[in-house]
């Protein structure tokens, strides 16, 4: 769909516009192949600052 989808429950109930973690859900695109989806998944790891 092209959309960045937005979940609230990464917030505190006393700090629900200020999220304390971000979920990326990378669904893989069929036409490419997973290898790729999975690249992108430890492209982001690398930067989440967390280990």
């Amino acid at each position: 769909m092209g959309a960045i989808e937005f979940y609230g429950w990464g917030s505190r109930v006393s700090a629900v516009e200020t999220p304390d973690r971000m979920v990326f859900d990378l669904d893989p695109y069929e036409e490419l192949a997973f290898d790729d989806t999975k690249a992108v998944a430890e492209q982001l790891g690398a930067h989440s600052g967390s280990d």
